[in-house]
Parts: structure tokens; C-alpha cells; sequence
């Protein structure tokens, strides 16, 4: 089980990621799911600074991402596939955010 599960919420206005930002520490994992959105829909998670992960992208079904290193602020995209093809994206660094935690 990871140690951050990020909900993707997708209506009409776009992408809404819970929690945003996300908080993580190296050796930490995450995982991302589709909360709302098409039934058949699957997401899939662009990291813009993917050296701080274990994987650039993350594929709904993929293992968790394991954060190797302490990350300076970063985001992440995202898109939604229906049946291979993408429906919908965030947008460039538009998707949620990674934030370093310090507690």
C-alpha cells in the first residue's frame, strides 16, 4: 500500500487533484487514482521533474512511484484515456503539484 494515494476528480473544468500539493520524503510511494470521471476512463501521470521518481510516468494500474530523492517543488500532468486515446489533459505544469515535506 503507498504512502500517498492522490485522488483525480475530472469534471468539465479539468483536473482536481487531492491533496494539492502533495507532501512526500525520499522513500516514500505514491499512487494515483481516477475518483470521478468516465467509467472505461484511465489516467495517466507525467512527472515534469521525474528524476526525483522512480518512473517518469505513472499509468493507472502501474505499480506505486517510489520518490528516490528529497524533490524541489514540482508538478505533474495529467491526462485521461478512454479506450487507448487521450480525452482530456491538465495542460503543461498544470496538473498538481510535489512539495518537498519538512516535518
Amino acid at each position: 500500500m503507498a504512502d500517498h494515494t492522490v485522488q483525480l476528480n475530472y469534471t468539465s473544468d479539468g483536473f482536481k487533484p487531492t491533496p494539492n500539493p502533495l507532501k512526500v520524503k525520499p522513500g516514500q510511494t505514491i499512487t494515483f487514482r481516477l475518483r470521478t470521471g468516465p467509467a472505461n476512463g484511465k489516467i495517466l501521470i507525467t512527472f515534469n521533474d521525474p528524476q526525483f521518481f522512480s518512473a517518469a510516468q505513472f499509468h493507472e494500474g502501474d505499480g506505486d512511484i517510489h520518490v528516490t530523492a528529497n524533490p524541489t517543488p514540482t508538478t505533474y500532468d495529467c491526462e485521461l484515456l478512454v479506450d487507448g486515446q487521450v480525452v482530456a489533459q491538465s495542460g503543461w505544469h498544470a496538473g498538481g503539484g510535489i512539495v518537498p515535506d519538512s516535518a
